[in-house]
Parts: structure tokens; sequence; C-alpha cells
């Protein structure tokens, strides 16, 4: 029944009023030749497959077009331009073909791409992306051109990906330097960020953003929050939003000093004391103790272990030994009930600094929780001779929890039961 798929188009067009262009026509003829269609009826599939959300190849169209209008009003040379999304690309590619198509068409106009995942893993599969038939069907014949037919799906073509630069990044510390992209396509990339994570990932797409760059998403809500100091413009409907300098700011220009963060600190301003932390270390080349550990603390404080693990491991590559670092990550994780964990962090800030009196105190308790009395008991003895000698080390700013007080006390406790 070779007239099946001619008796479907018959019907989208004349019952469903359906545009049928070349690129569907195609599809539904390749539909029945791989047997996913068979009968007239199943017109309703194609509807259902028109209108899916689940499409997100191409349905970014009109609003790339109105996007690269303004971008082009600059009169630009080259365009660079970075892509967030929460899916594997699909948006981004989706995107990024139609913007081929717009600087084809203009004179002289070069753009350089590139994408951010969020892990290694996101990064291979968005180099290397595939569609099924169903996203593809309402492609238009300049979008097939980047397609190529793999029978059941479609990959996109090598001279597209190839212009690509994939990056796996964590969204709240960018591997680019400021001022980098011209314009900046965020495509629901909230999605996968908490409330509280939203302020620092959109101060970041701030950060890399070009002075009077642009970025674009649909999501206008999420940019008039007060979570980014983008500025709103619409031209013809279309809202945009531009990165413009402002008299107060906290950025590479800033005035602000560590001093200023640890003031912040001190009277619970967390948030505050983060964002400067952040744009101290931007402006450092090297990885600065001082900034880091007090960015730890915060995250201590606020709880939260994305940003505490993240940056765990940042110290880790960058082959950063501190004995603070080693304690405040093992209090971290004694507190987390892992004590496996937790004693291989305080015994490396041990060794590198031995009379860390609060090391030594985290590690009698773990002994004494995982039934070890006897040797707990040894390093509470030797934890009352340091205090009593005055011959100990305490971290930085964490004394506020923990005092040495309070460790004299329980270690000379310890003491008297054992002798009971």
């Amino acid at each position: 029944m070779e007239l099946v798929p001619e008796m479907i188009i018959s019907t989208l067009k004349n019952e469903y009023r359906y545009e049928i262009t070349p690129a569907l026509e195609v599809r539904i003829h390749d539909l029945y030749d791989l047997g996913k269609i068979s009968d007239v009826s199943d017109y309703d599939k194609i509807i259902q497959v028109i209108h899916s959300m689940h499409s997100e190849l191409f349905k970014e169209r009109s609003f790339v077009e109105n996007a690269m209008k303004e971008v082009l009003k600059k009169h630009p040379v080259n365009v660079k331009i970075l892509f967030v999304g929460s899916d594997l690309g699909e948006s981004s590619y989706g995107a990024l073909i139609e913007i081929e198509r717009i600087l084809k068409q203009s004179d002289n106009v070069n753009g350089s791409y590139h994408m951010l995942a969020r892990s290694s893993g996101m990064a291979e599969k968005i180099k290397n992306p595939s569609f099924s038939y169903d996203e593809v069907l309402n492609a238009d014949e300049n979008e097939l051109h980047y397609l190529v037919n793999k029978i059941d799906y479609y990959t996109v073509r090598k001279d597209l990906t190839e212009k690509v630069s994939v990056t796996a990044a964590n969204p709240f510390n960018l591997a680019f330097k400021n001022n980098t992209f011209d314009c900046v396509f965020l495509f629901d990339f909230q999605r996968y960020l908490k409330k509280t994570d939203l302020h620092l990932a959109l101060h970041e797409i701030y950060r890399v953003t070009a002075f009077d760059g642009i970025c674009f998403t649909k999501d206008i809500n999420m940019m008039l929050s007060g979570a980014t100091s983008f500025v709103a413009e619409e031209a013809d409907n279309f809202n945009y939003f531009v990165k413009r300098k402002k008299k107060v700011e906290i950025t590479e220009e800033s005035t602000y000093t560590f001093s200023d963060a640890l003031d912040f600190y001190r009277i619970k301003k967390y948030q505050e004391a983060a964002m400067i932390l952040y744009s101290l270390i931007r402006e450092s080349r090297e990885i600065d103790i001082e900034l880091y550990r007090l960015l730890l603390l915060i995250y201590i404080r606020q709880g939260d272990s994305f940003k505490i693990e993240y940056t765990e491991r940042v110290l880790k590559l960058n082959n950063v030994k501190n004995a603070d670092f080693d304690f405040i990550i093992g209090s971290y994780y004694f507190n987390r009930n892992d004590y496996a964990k937790s004693e291989q962090y305080l015994k490396h800030a041990l060794l590198e600094s031995p009379n860390l009196i609060f090391a030594e105190y985290y590690l009698a308790l773990i002994e004494k929780l995982c039934g070890k009395l006897e040797s707990s008991r040894k390093r509470f003895c030797e934890i009352a001779e340091k205090i009593d000698e005055n011959n100990y080390y305490t971290p930085e700013l964490y004394s506020e929890i923990v005092s040495i007080d309070m460790i004299n006390y329980i270690a000379k406790n310890e003491m008297e039961g054992a002798k009971i």
C-alpha cells in the first residue's frame, strides 16, 4: 500500500491544514519504509511528533533569528558564542545550525562556538550527537544539510561539530577569562541547579560575557529576579539582556579585599563574602590558600556539600597540600559520619602539622566511635599534655566552632574515665 504516505500527507494538508514541506514529506515516506507507520490512521502519530515537547532540536528557530538580529546590529566581524543547556546538545546544535545559516547570509561575519557540559561524560555525548527521526520531522532543507541519515537516526555532520569546542566545567567556576563571549544562549540550564546556586551560576555567566555582550534566554523571570547584573532590553517584543558597566559591582575592577570578605564572614553574611572571594580568586593567577580556606569554611557554614566536594577536587587537581584544608575537609566528612574518609584527611593534616590539636581531637573521637578505646584514650592523653604545655596549633578562623577549652575538658574527662 504505497498510497499510505500520500493519503497521510493529504489528510494533514486538507483536514488539518498543515504546511507539508519537502523535508516533512520525505520523512513521512521514510517512516513508512521503516515500518514505523503502516496505516492511514497513523497520521495522528505525525501530528503528535510535530507538536511533541520532547523535540528540542529546531523549535528555537524564531528565537535564534531574533537573537541574531540584535547581535548583527553591532556589525561584528567575529562573534564568539557560548551555549549553556540542560540537555545533551539538542538545543545548542539547533541554534548553531540556524546561526550558521544567518551568518552565511551576512557579509564577512564568522562565528566561533563553545558549549558547556556538566561532566566529561556529557561532553563526549555532546561531541557525538545523534537524533531520532521524530526530532527532525520538522527540519527545513537548510537544517537537513547539516544532518547525515543513518537509517533510523541522524547524526550532526563533522563539518559542524568540528566548529564547536565542548568544555566540561562546573557552572560556578567556568574555565574562561573575563569578558570572553559576545553572546551567551541559555537553554533551560537552571533545570539542574538549586535555587540557592542559580545566583552563583548566573554571576559566572555574567563574568565571561563581554561588556555590551548579550545573554539570550526564554526564562525572563530568572533574569529579572535580581540574581544577575544583566540589564534587560527589548526590541519588537523580544527580550534580551545586556552586560553594561555599572558604577558599583563586585567584578575584576572591585576594590574589595580579603579583609572585607572576612568581615562579612564574621557577621555571617556568607553570600557577600563568597562573592568577594570569587572576584579575588579570578584575579589571582595561582591558588591562594587564604582565599580558598575562607571559601571552604563558608561552604561548611552553608552546608553546601556540592560546593565543598567540588572545592576538594579543585585543591587535589592543583596538588595543594595544606594542614588546614585537610582538617576542614576531614571535619566535614566526620559530621557526615564518613569516618574512613575523615580519618584519611585528618591523618594527612597531622603529617603536615603534628601539633594541629583539632585534627588530633577528631581522630580520638573516631577511634572511640569505632571501638578502639585504648588508642582513643592514649590520643586524649597526648592532647591534654600538648594543651598543658601550650604546644599546639589551631587552624585560623575555625576556633569559634571547636574551642581549646572544650577539647581540654573532654580530654581530661576521658583520662579520668580510664582510671576508673
